[in-house]
This record gives C-alpha cells, structure tokens and sequence, in this order.
C-alpha cells in the first residue's frame, strides 16, 4: 500500500516538474526579450538626461557670457569660476553617455551578449 502511494506521488511530481520544464522554456524568449526592452528604455532615458545636461550647459555658458558682455572688461578674472558650473555638467553627461550608451548599443547590435552579460552579473561569483 505504501508503495503504490508513493510511486503515484513520485509520477505526480515528475509530471509536475516537466510541466514547469515546458512552461518556462515556452516563457523565456518573452522574458528574454522584456529584459532587453526595460534595459534599453532605461539607457534611452539616461541617454536623454545627458542630453537635457548638455543642453542646459550650453545655456549656462550663453548666460555667463551675455552676463560677462554686459559687466564689461573690469572684473573678468573674477568669471572663471562660471566655466566650471557647465564644464562639470558637461562631464557627467560625458560619463553617463559612455556608460549608458554602451549597453544601449550591445542591445542593440547583440542582444544575445547583453543577455549573457546580464545572467553573469546576477549570478555569485566564486574565486
């Protein structure tokens, strides 16, 4: 009596594993392909901050200039300090931009390698 139970357990459960099999190999090219989709939304999103700041640097030194005309010669050596405020945005867009658009380009042109590098970067490393 206890083995007939527990072979009918033991189908049971070998019928539930392989339906899971099944279910997940049916899913993960969907998952596969939403992983790639919120990734690459995600560096176009940075991609268009790093713009926003370079652009607004832009007008930061066009204001500092107009503010330089407009105070004349006397006091120019005092407006050094202006140019850093839009040089420091303009490397932080530098950084973001590079870091951002690498990724957004292996998804684009390999996809299969992000997703390599991506199960790498989740899974434990042992040395």
């Amino acid at each position: 009596m206890d083995s007939t139970v527990l072979n009918k357990f033991l189908e049971q459960m070998g019928e539930m594993l392989k339906e899971a099999k099944d279910f997940s190999l049916e899913q993960l090219p969907i998952v596969a392909k939403e992983i790639l989709q919120y990734h690459l939304a995600v560096d176009l999103g940075w991609l268009g901050f790093a713009l926003l700041l370079t652009l607004a640097s832009l007008v930061v030194i066009f204001w500092f200039t107009r503010l330089i005309k407009a105070e004349g010669p006397r006091g120019m050596e005092n407006y050094w300090g202006m140019y850093l405020i839009p040089g420091l945005m303009n490397l932080i867009s530098f950084i973001i931009f590079v870091n951002e658009g690498r990724d957004a380009l292996m998804i684009w042109l390999a996809p299969r390698v992000y997703l390599l590098e991506y199960i790498s970067r989740l899974l434990p490393h042992t040395h």
